[in-house]
């Protein structure tokens, strides 16, 4: 039987370093692929990983709801990203757009992530701002509900959906945008 986010935590408490490694086995690829298309760069993305796991170690104390944990690791992790951005002016570097690099989850991959419909999105995630970025990511990617987007990023519910609204339009304006170019490129 699985044990959950409350048994671990206790036993990391008490030393046991395979509930550590239990928690990170379990939520290492999710934060992966959140730090990856926000950052747009792998090994920054692994290095925020780690920072998370380093400070769930030296703050364990201080999860008030250890049934939350995953959305404690996204926000600590959020935290970090958003950080890293304001540092680079809030842009997400250029290297999704070498061919020898996809920001999907390399575990995950799937063969329509190769596709150009997927890379002309990840180009579109690239240039919204880092708050419409992280709704996007959370929802479409993350598969999570409004409420824990809600406690993930620190803003209220209403905020979530405004911002998630915004980014889809957004986005759609940047993808309508980019084939209108491909066509014309195209044609000549």
């Amino acid at each position: 039987m699985e044990r959950s986010n409350a048994e671990l935590l206790l036993a990391v408490h008490d030393g046991d370093r395979r509930a550590f490694e239990e928690i990170y086995h379990r939520n290492k690829r999710r934060l992966y692929g959140y730090c990856l298309r926000m950052l747009g760069d792998s090994d920054t993305a692994e290095d925020v990983v780690q920072h998370v796991f380093l400070t769930l170690l030296q703050r364990q104390q201080q999860i008030r709801e250890p049934e939350s944990l995953a959305g404690w690791l996204l926000t600590v992790a959020g935290h970090r990203c958003h950080r890293i951005l304001e540092e680079r002016g809030r842009v997400a570097p250029l290297e999704s757009e070498r061919n020898d690099i996809q920001l999907a989850d390399p575990e995950n991959q799937s063969p329509e992530i190769g596709s150009n419909l997927a890379r002309v999105v990840e180009g579109g995630l690239r240039r919204l701002s880092p708050e419409m970025r992280e709704v996007i990511i959370l929802r479409e990617y993350q598969d999570m509900s409004y409420r824990s987007i809600s406690e993930v990023t620190g803003v209220s519910e209403a905020t979530v959906r405004f911002r998630l609204h915004q980014a889809r339009k957004k986005l759609c304006e940047l993808l309508r945008s980019d084939m209108r170019k491909e066509e014309r490129h195209e044609v000549r």
